[in-house]
């Protein structure tokens, strides 16, 4: 028979490492478009330097070509500083990293609860699996890049969750986790071997 508390538990992990997950892949995908802005200032202003050098060799009178030049470099210095300060890269790395990890926690999860419905295991090896998970899970969030509030709502708005959390607590009914499920792992599916 089917430990409907036990598999409460872990729908309930399951469905925050859901959440999470797509959380830090909002954040990617932030960071990933600074990336891409970061880079095309650095080519539009490195293009004025070049062009304002061209200037003063083919008019060698014209002094205005060098002063602007001279303030472009001054500007791209400037620009990469905080580029390097700011590094897009490094951060959608950290992100994209931490959602490639909770994808992972989010399919052994799955193969728990399939193992608990199937009754492949013990309570005793249920539970040391579900432990093991609970760690794996406390090292990711651990090692994981600081998120921020409005990418909660906006994961909640993805995931299609009844009321996006203004907050951190991911608190979803049974329904919306069993969306995230295949279909022989839900509770309008199990229901009726209960």
């Amino acid at each position: 028979m089917i430990d409907f508390n036990n598999l409460s538990a872990v729908r309930y992990s399951f469905a925050n490492v859901v959440y999470t997950k797509k959380i830090h892949e909002i954040h990617k995908d932030w960071e990933n478009r600074k990336f891409i802005l970061y880079n095309l200032v650095t080519i539009i202003m490195t293009g004025f330097i070049l062009a304002s050098i061209i200037i003063g060799l083919v008019y060698p009178k014209q002094n205005w070509s060098t002063t602007v030049g001279i303030a472009l470099v001054i500007l791209e210095v400037l620009w990469l500083i905080v580029t390097l300060s700011f590094d897009p890269k490094q951060r959608y790395q950290a992100h994209h990293n931490t959602a490639n990890r909770l994808y992972i926690l989010r399919e052994e999860y799955i193969c728990l609860m399939a193992d608990m419905i199937n009754e492949a295991h013990s309570q005793k090896q249920i539970a040391q699996k579900r432990r093991e998970l609970l760690d794996a899970g406390k090292t990711i969030y651990d090692e994981a890049p600081s998120t921020k509030n409005r990418a909660y709502q906006m994961a909640g708005k993805k995931l299609k969750a009844s009321k996006p959390n203004k907050g951190e607590d991911a608190t979803l009914s049974d329904d919306e986790i069993d969306h995230f499920l295949p279909w022989m792992l839900q509770y309008q599916y199990l229901k009726p071997y209960v």
